[in-house]
């Protein structure tokens, strides 16, 4: 006796039925039907009424999205985690040009005094030069300090709008459009991995 497993529509117009048969001879197998043709009232002997096919066309759809989500929140993750190291080396290479800038100030700084003290037995005019253009250094020291440290805080800040748009989208009541939203923001990345997967996935093509 062949057994029907499974039974749901493949469109909305419901005029197609896929079913998942399991045979002895053939194991088990899919076949699409016509509404009201022998098989489907087949169908309907072994229990797969209107009710029963709604039913499960509606789990198959709650299955498939829930998939897609998987699929989009992992891509997703992907291009975070990415755009995550660019900030670091980021980070990384404006704390090591803050650490050179200010030892070359501080360099400089204790040249200069220590030309100042060799000068103030010479002459008042030279030592006052000296203090002029140390206090020049270190306000440029300071200028420098406060212009790296700005930018330190604009790529975290970039970083965090990332995270918190990835995150907000992915969590609205209205699945189906943030999840239109979450694979038009990693498609406008247009990154060759997060594509892939979306397109492997179904979800672009």
């Amino acid at each position: 006796m062949t057994k029907i497993l499974n039974a749901r529509y493949t469109n909305d117009i419901k005029d197609n039925i896929k079913l998942l048969y399991e045979s002895e001879e053939d194991g088990v197998y899919e076949m699409d039907i016509e509404p009201g043709s022998a098989e489907a009232i087949e169908a309907e002997k072994q229990g797969w009424t209107e009710k029963e096919i709604l039913n499960a066309t509606a789990e198959n759809k709650r299955l498939q999205m829930y998939e897609i989500t998987e699929i989009a929140k992992a891509a997703a993750n992907d291009v975070y985690s990415s755009e995550l190291k660019v900030v670091l080396k980021r980070k990384v290479e404006a704390e090591a040009l803050h650490k050179t800038t200010v030892e070359q100030y501080r360099t400089e700084i204790k040249k200069l005094m220590q030309r100042q003290v060799e000068a103030e037995s010479l002459h008042k005019t030279t030592v006052e030069q000296y203090k002029n253009e140390i206090k020049r250094l270190m306000k440029r020291q300071i200028e420098a300090e406060s212009l790296i440290l700005g930018k330190e805080k604009e790529i975290l800040e970039a970083t965090q709008k990332v995270n918190d748009f990835i995150k907000s989208t992915l969590s609205t009541e209205d699945k189906e459009d943030g999840m239109e939203k979450v694979i038009e923001f990693l498609s406008a990345l247009d990154t060759k991995e997060v594509t892939k997967k979306l397109k492997d996935a179904g979800v672009i093509f």
